[in-house]
Formats: structure tokens, sequence, C-alpha cells
């Protein structure tokens, strides 16, 4: 993934917050599904279930496949 300015994120991301634990992802703070800016800067270490569950509850939903049948039964 590259921030805004096109650089890539991971590896300014672990030199500045570090190693994650085995239960924690780099996220972003505001959530980029909650009009937060893709910058290194907005990056945090967070516990990764927790953060992944107020993601999902923040994005639309969406189907994993495009499938003109099931576009056609939903109607």
């Amino acid at each position: 993934m590259t921030a805004e300015d096109g650089a890539p994120l991971f590896k300014r991301a672990f030199k500045l917050l570090g190693a994650l634990a085995h239960d924690e992802i780099y996220g972003f703070e505001p959530a980029l599904v909650a009009g937060g800016n893709l910058r290194l800067e907005n990056l945090r270490r967070v516990a990764a279930h927790p953060h992944l569950m107020i993601l999902r509850e923040l994005s639309p939903p969406a189907m994993p496949f495009d499938d003109p049948e099931l576009d056609r039964l939903m109607g």
C-alpha cells in the first residue's frame, strides 16, 4: 500500500511504530472508511480483532465476486 505521496507505507510504518505483536496490525486513525487520510502519520499499532470489527461495521456490505445471476436474484 502506498501513501498519498506515492511512497510505500509498510517499511516506513515498521520503522516508525516498530514490530507488531501477533494480535496487532497497523491501522489508520481515523479509519479510511470514516474519512481518514492515507498518510503515515495516521497509522497506529492497533489490536487486530477489534479494529477489523469496527472497520466491518463502518464499511458498506460488498460481495467478494461479481455474479450476474446473483445480481438478477437480488433485483
